[in-house]
């Protein structure tokens, strides 16, 4: 098992950024245990972090502080005091852990009926139709856009489930018979933003808010088609 503590420093106001430098040291177990804070063990991967408070001197900076200045401070203040960038090996474990974690939150996505369990830019075009008509979904303006790839606007987004799909369209059709419409806005940003409801809201809820929306998203979707 190899101990390490991890310290980001800020190179501005922001959270994080690029420009932001990561250090590393290794620690004994005894050390390890006597940090406080947030923590990452692996005893399949053999590896452990304490994360230290950030380092925060350029975290006042709005704009941020120019890279060679942010790298003399790191140089001068940590690695020539023995820190260190990531090691290889930690950043390999810490990649097959992340995977483990990524296949368990897939898997429970699957169970869940999410339509796009994880987001590909590559998805066989097939997987998008989740809950929709075969006529909505092979509308030809959808499927040019779908076979692309990287695709965007409601019909790629993670929180689509076939219920809410299906919802959707019968809610849809009930105001406006133009299933192109829909095909239409189902590739948009407002069907983007629309779509971005919690994924952890009950059908029940997502079916009132598509019920009090549809209207409004029709015609949101007549101006894109009158501004094309």
């Amino acid at each position: 098992m190899k101990y390490f503590e991890s310290k980001q420093i800020h190179s501005s106001l922001s959270a994080f950024s690029t420009a932001d430098i990561m250090v590393y040291r290794e620690l004994t177990r005894k050390s390890y245990n006597e940090r406080s804070g947030q923590k990452t063990y692996s005893s399949k991967y053999g590896f452990a972090i304490a994360y230290a408070p950030s380092d925060k001197k350029f975290y006042h900076k709005m704009r941020g502080v120019d890279k060679s200045v942010i790298q003399d401070y790191a140089q001068r203040t940590y690695f020539d005091t023995g820190w260190t960038e990531q090691p290889e090996w930690l950043a390999a474990q810490r990649s097959k852990l992340w995977k483990d974690e990524e296949d368990v939150y897939v898997a429970k996505r699957i169970k869940q009926g999410y339509v796009i369990p994880k987001w590909d830019k590559d998805l066989p075009v097939a997987s998008y139709q989740g809950g929709f008509s075969a006529t909505v979904f092979n509308d030809e303006y959808l499927q040019n856009y779908l076979v692309g790839g990287g695709c965007h606007g409601y019909i790629g987004h993670a929180a689509r489930r076939p219920q809410t799909d299906a919802y959707l369209e019968s809610q849809w059709l009930k105001q406006s018979r133009d299933t192109s419409l829909l095909a239409m806005w189902l590739t948009s940003t407002g069907g983007r933003h629309f779509a971005d409801w919690k994924e952890g809201c009950s059908l029940a809820e997502q079916k009132a808010y598509i019920k009090e929306s549809v209207a409004r998203l029709i015609e949101q979707a007549e101006g894109y088609r009158r501004a094309e």
